[in-house]
């Protein structure tokens, strides 16, 4: 623990706990190899690529690793227990259930997710495009709202609400007015309420 090189960020480590996953994965045990993946990430090195490969691991585990549904449940159930929980399982689980096409599973590991870790931008935009793929106007716009409140100065973001909001005309005006009231003295934000009532022709506006 206390030699250079050796635990945490250790390449070396990491990369025989993604080989135990891959092992655990072929053989279908999924709580196992859902462990060892973790146990990659949290030994990981600073390097890039080798860090992907760690999630990769993880991300094949649960879609490769047996029956997701049951993991699920007895991670739930070991949450209650420890109070101990993985936001980035979750995200990831969440990932999958949307790749099946079990979407209503997937927002449920999302929503989870978030609460663990409120800030995290790829879980917020994987839950909107989650809640597109149900149809499910209002929960994307609710999630869009969310990821708001979290990244302020994205511009895509606004533009983003105001599309979605464009059926209701007074709803698409305070989503429009909002990109420069987040930011009165920058430009850039003055620039993009404008580009979009150009693209509504309100040119005078």
């Amino acid at each position: 623990r206390t030699a250079p090189d050796r635990g945490i960020g250790s390449h070396t480590l990491s990369d025989y706990y993604s080989r135990l996953a891959r092992a655990h994965t072929a053989m279908g045990h999924m709580k196992e190899a859902v462990d060892a993946a973790s146990a990659g990430i949290v030994t990981w090195s600073p390097r890039h690529n080798q860090r992907l490969a760690a999630v990769h691991w993880l991300d094949q585990a649960l879609r490769n690793g047996g029956n997701l549904d049951a993991y699920i449940a007895y991670l739930d159930k070991s949450a209650e227990e420890t109070g101990q929980d993985s936001p980035l399982v979750r995200q990831k689980a969440g990932v999958v259930y949307s790749d099946l096409g079990k979407h209503e599973q997937a927002i449920a590991q999302f929503k989870i997710a978030l609460a663990l870790l409120p800030n995290d931008v790829e879980t917020h935009k994987a839950l909107i495009q989650t809640y597109d793929r149900l149809k499910d106007a209002p929960g994307a716009v609710r999630a869009t709202l969310a990821l708001l409140d979290l990244d302020r100065h994205n511009l895509d973001v606004y533009r983003n609400l105001a599309e979605r909001l464009k059926s209701d005309e007074e709803l698409a005006e305070r989503a429009l007015t909002t990109i420069v009231e987040a930011a009165p003295a920058e430009a850039e934000h003055h620039q993009a309420f404008a580009e979009l009532l150009q693209k509504h022709d309100r040119w005078p506006e």
